[in-house]
């Protein structure tokens, strides 16, 4: 199995996880740089924080960049990105009453690098540590603080062993800030990461698998004579008699009970092309096979990642 393609698509995840490209889109409050996480916000910033609301007595988790990359000039014009950018975050819990605590959930407490500043990454932006360096300074933080400030001294003892440079030094000479927004609903990828995991430390073949991660071209079929499209002697069922296959459904039936047929098979299309009609008849194929020939029904798993 190859492991490297596994661990590259985890990161692609966790990168699209954490990405920040939202930010600059979210309400924002700015405040005055302290070295130490502020106490709280002010009430009329957390309305605008939230402007729809927030419910009573209920905390919520924000985010906070407490440095800040400038724009790079060389001979008077600007080089790369024309507007500021936080390259880093810390989360904490914004109470009802408007105070910044310590994030009640430990996995909540470990600060997070904006991919794109860390390397490798495209060559025009810019960088602040090596991938490697942050993957291994995560690993050995301690989440087990009791306070907001040995909380904030962790993150910038972190932020300073992998960039050199402390918050204060990475923001505006002359009025430092920070930025905090709303953090963004994150943990929707948790149970896959946690599987890439499982599939990482696993010992077992997993002969699919292999299939999927093999770094090598399947042998390309040829389209189906008229005959085995029409009169495919391996199209034994489908769901249902109202809708009858389509050519391009009929073609693709084929394709997949094809004996040499890859045991991956993947169907994309716009909405509404029938990729679900297909589905139900591929279905509705296995089971009637299963009775044919005498044999228990497969286990089939469906799986959606948008409802």
């Amino acid at each position: 199995m190859n492991k490297k393609l596994l661990k590259y698509w985890k990161n692609c995840l966790l990168d699209a996880e954490w990405s920040n490209s939202m930010f600059y889109k979210e309400p924002r409050v700015t405040l005055a740089f302290e070295d130490r996480m502020p106490e709280s916000i002010p009430e009329e910033d957390i309305e605008l924080l939230f402007p729809d609301g927030r419910e009573d007595g209920k905390k919520c988790k924000v985010r906070i960049a407490p440095c800040v990359l400038l724009p790079e000039y060389e001979n008077g014009k600007p080089i790369g990105k024309m507007f500021p950018e936080y390259p880093f975050f810390i989360t904490a819990t914004l109470g009802p009453d408007g105070s910044l605590q310590l994030p009640e959930n430990p996995m909540d407490r470990v600060p997070m690098f904006v991919r794109k500043f860390l390397s490798p990454n495209a060559k025009d932006d810019r960088t602040l540590a090596s991938l490697d360096e942050v993957d291994s300074l995560l690993s050995a933080f301690k989440t087990d603080v009791a306070t907001e400030e040995e909380y904030w001294k962790a993150c910038e003892a972190l932020f300073r062993k992998a960039t050199g440079m402390t918050f204060a030094e990475m923001n505006y000479p002359d009025q430092p800030e920070m930025v905090i927004t709303k953090a963004p609903v994150t943990g929707m990828a948790q149970n896959i990461l946690r599987l890439y995991d499982k599939l990482l430390d696993c010992k077992e073949d997993l002969p699919l698998l292999e299939c999927l991660t093999r770094c090598e071209c399947e042998p390309s079929l040829p389209l189906p004579a008229r005959r085995e499209i029409y009169a495919n002697k391996r199209h034994l069922a489908q769901m249902s008699s109202d809708f009858p296959l389509s050519v391009s459904q009929r073609e693709t039936l084929a394709m997949y009970t094809h004996p040499r047929g890859s045991r991956i098979f993947a169907v994309n299309g716009p909405p509404g092309t029938g990729k679900t009609t297909f589905l139900q008849t591929v279905i509705a194929n296995r089971l009637v096979h299963s009775v044919l020939t005498d044999r228990e029904p497969e286990l089939i798993v469906a799986s959606s990642v948008n409802n």
